[in-house]
């Protein structure tokens, strides 16, 4: 039976690096598999001959001290893991309703005060419009024919 490298490291003892270490060497034999987007695969006699004993995750789950599981252990593990993640995604998702409440407050707070401001400013059109004062031609005592 033929396992991708990436997943070789849940079958022997080293880790990912030294598996990918081992194979550019030439210590562990792989080949490109078509059938898998010409991923590396190795064979798990071959992973046998070069590390010794291996173990089969798909079937046998230890805990921290080397112990298999049950079956029956095992899928209360997962269904606790489960409960937990459900328990922070709703903590997050609070979290989340949150905060977008404050948002959505921050930025009714923020027009409201641009409509005040804009409230207290002149409108641009009705401010005067003055003509630029020539102050050399009339310090000098000249009138132009515009402004007589």
């Amino acid at each position: 039976m033929k396992i991708l490298l990436s997943e070789a490291e849940n079958w022997v003892t080293p880790g990912r690096s030294k598996l990918y270490e081992d194979a550019r060497k030439g210590t562990l034999s792989t080949e490109k598999d078509p059938a898998r987007g010409n991923k590396k695969v190795v064979d798990i006699a071959e992973l046998e001959r070069v590390y010794g004993r291996i173990r089969n995750p798909e079937r046998t789950e230890t805990d921290d001290g080397g112990q298999a599981i049950e079956p029956e252990i095992r899928l209360q593990l997962y269904e606790n893991k489960i409960q937990d993640l459900e328990n922070q995604l709703a903590r997050a998702e609070t979290r989340e309703d949150a905060l977008t409440a404050e948002r959505s407050k921050l930025l009714d707070l923020l027009s409201a005060e641009k409509a005040e401001k804009r409230a207290l400013m002149p409108p641009i059109d009705e401010k005067p419009h003055r003509k630029s004062p020539n102050w050399l031609l009339r310090l000098i005592g000249y009138q132009s024919s515009v402004n007589r």
